[in-house]
């Protein structure tokens, strides 16, 4: 049924058990039954509306950057949104970019025009509709600066937008709190600097010394709280390298992990889990995971309460 429905109305493509090894920069998870690289956001309005008629669950999938997935097989249908990668100039500072675009080629594309407020977008892995959802941010810039309108669509495959109220703040956005999945943004980029393409080559010299970009990894486990930097408080419990069979807090940034030797969904979520709690009987300050942790029951894209 769903594989005719796909061809049919030329949905895009549908893989059969996929390893989510290779969906995410961790390297690490099961394998997923149904995968649907979507050609496009009108295809994938149809596909949304198929799945609730057919009451089919789904998880919709960006980079996965920032996803550990569990070692099971998953039933649920996993939705790509990679091939949604379009941007358009709409004037010589504003452009509407597809949420599957990849964050640091539009980014670079953006520096090399000399736009400062996009040296964050070429520095960060993942996509636009990522970046939008968690605002990221680094070296003083992020998606709040420069984000001015946002399409999405519904649960019930209605396409929607939103021109305000973001509810950006540190790693937080409105989307968030709501069932919906990030189609496309509109950007304005406010800051032109002769300096971008050297500021940028500046803070990716800083990146590649202090984070371990060249290894299997999520970014930063754990949020920063607001005065305090977290890998200070790993770093003080002499956890910089600590091990947990294939999964290892880095020894360049010790609130990185990284998949270092074939790391097991349990070994990475083990050593995640042994280092909050560690953090909490010592400091008395609780962590909260910037990744999301994905497992075959909890898999809904509003998670509340990852490592209670």
């Amino acid at each position: 049924m769903l594989q005719n429905f796909i061809e049919k109305e030329h949905i895009g493509t549908l893989l059969k058990n996929v390893s989510l090894k290779t969906k995410t920069s961790f390297r690490i998870g099961g394998t997923a039954k149904y995968f649907i690289e979507v050609s496009s956001v009108l295809a994938l309005i149809k596909l949304i509306k198929f799945l609730k008629e057919n009451n089919l669950k789904y998880f919709v999938i960006g980079k996965g950057t920032n996803l550990l997935f569990s070692d099971e097989y998953f039933d649920t249908i996993f939705i790509s949104l990679n091939k949604l990668n379009k941007s358009i100039k709409i004037t010589s500072d504003k452009y509407f970019v597809e949420a599957g675009c990849c964050s640091i080629k539009f980014g670079k594309k953006m520096v090399k025009l000399g736009f400062k407020d996009a040296i964050h977008l070429a520095l960060i892995p993942g996509s636009i509709g990522g970046m939008v959802y968690m605002n990221a941010s680094a070296f003083n810039h992020s998606m709040k600066d420069i984000v001015y309108k946002v399409m999405y669509i519904t649960k019930d495959g209605i396409l929607k937008s939103i021109t305000s109220s973001f509810g950006f703040d540190y790693r937080t956005s409105i989307f968030q709190t709501m069932d919906v999945i990030i189609v496309g943004v509109y950007l304005h980029f406010k800051i032109k600097n002769e300096e971008a393409k050297n500021l940028y080559q500046k803070y990716l010299s800083i990146k590649k010394t202090t984070q371990p970009i060249n290894s299997y990894n999520a970014g930063s486990i754990f949020r920063n709280l607001k005065d305090i930097e977290v890998w200070k408080l790993i770093d003080a419990l002499g956890f910089r390298g600590y091990e947990i069979g294939g999964a290892k807090v880095s020894n360049i940034h010790t609130n990185f992990f990284i998949n270092f030797n074939h790391s097991s969904f349990n070994e990475m979520y083990q050593l995640i889990y042994f280092v909050k709690r560690k953090v909490e009987e010592k400091f008395q300050i609780k962590l909260t995971p910037e990744i999301k942790i994905i497992t075959k029951n909890n898999i809904s894209p509003l998670q509340k309460k990852e490592l209670e």
